[in-house]
């Protein structure tokens, strides 16, 4: 039973307030010196992209030529 004097709980001094804290200053904007990221890698991508497109050209002509010379047999 809450209204039991055994388990009321009564406080005689009143809780000191809490002092507020220092608001912090605002930091300052940094500086954005570029919007990619510096790698280090300068790779050329080009070269990879035409080796690329010479290998599947070399591997659809190697199709193209076994598909006729097998038409013709």
């Amino acid at each position: 039973d809450i209204e039991d004097k055994g388990q009321t709980i009564t406080f005689k001094e009143k809780p000191e307030e809490p002092e507020k804290p220092e608001t912090p200053p605002t930091p300052e904007k940094p500086s954005r010196p570029s919007d990619s990221p510096k790698t280090g890698d300068s790779t050329n991508v080009m070269a990879f992209v035409v080796m690329l497109l010479v290998s599947a050209g070399g591997l659809a002509g190697t199709y193209l030529y076994k598909r006729c010379k097998i038409k013709k047999s």
